[in-house]
């Protein structure tokens, strides 16, 4: 489905980052700093130098991975799907960016040294996702290109999530697919996202239940040494997913 291609996807960049920042930190042996720049750069203002993050390193470590998992469940039609699915870690290198340090008298950064850098996991998930918005069936693809594994594969190698299966309703419970459905769901009526009641209710519509909510309120402090304050009660409204 859609959201295992995003969490196999997921699952094999968090995995290339993780070795990555390990190789600098030094907490894996015999693996090297990670390459500052495939050229030299011909800003004076800036020389290359440090420790860059080992994207390459980490994605052989991942592509290892990926690879031990499908081979122990591999069935026929699966292969056409890992294999683009687990080169989004791929996405992981395009996300280096260069990092840098001044040196001078009082930083005055005459001189900067930098080297590549990953920015966090949550930012390389955020493009994940938008690669999520875009999954597209397999079937769709082997119209669009025809059967050739060559074609098909260079193109969804750089653009695409794929999937062999259509997501389960889940807005209805299905023990079989583990869909809990969204019935008795808490929402939230003035959100926009994806909790909101119009989003997360399937247009089942929501009921409304005032809740009596107790929390510190007045809290002053009092010499020496601690706060003080009183409890007071709320009537709140909370709302629920028919």
């Amino acid at each position: 489905t859609k959201e295992q291609a995003y969490v196999y996807a997921l699952s094999s960049a968090a995995l290339t980052h993780h070795v990555a920042k390990a190789c600098v930190s030094g907490d894996l042996p015999y693996c090297p700093c990670g390459l500052n720049s495939p050229t030299a750069s011909a800003d004076a203002s800036y020389k290359w130098k440090g420790c860059s993050d080992n994207v390459l390193y980490g994605q052989r470590v991942s592509r290892e991975w990926a690879d031990a998992s499908w081979r122990k469940k591999w069935r026929p039609g699966n292969n056409a799907t890992t294999t683009p699915n687990r080169r989004r870690n791929r996405i992981t290198q395009e996300s280096l960016y260069r990092k840098c340090k001044c040196h001078g008298v009082s930083s005055s950064c005459n001189v900067r040294t930098c080297w590549n850098t990953l920015p966090d996991v949550h930012d390389i998930a955020l493009k994940l996702q938008e690669r999520y918005a875009e999954a597209s069936p397999l079937s769709e693809l082997l119209t669009q290109f025809g059967y050739t594994d060559k074609a098909m594969h260079r193109e969804l190698s750089r653009q695409h999530l794929v999937y062999l299966r259509d997501s389960p309703d889940y807005c209805v419970e299905d023990s079989k697919t583990g869909s809990y459905g969204t019935m008795m769901r808490e929402c939230n009526l003035t959100s926009s996202d994806s909790n909101s009641c119009n989003s997360l209710c399937c247009g089942r519509g929501y009921y409304t239940k005032q809740m009596l909510i107790e929390e510190q309120c007045q809290c002053k402090y009092v010499h020496c040494c601690y706060v003080k304050c009183k409890t007071c009660k709320y009537l709140v409204d909370k709302y629920y997913c028919k």
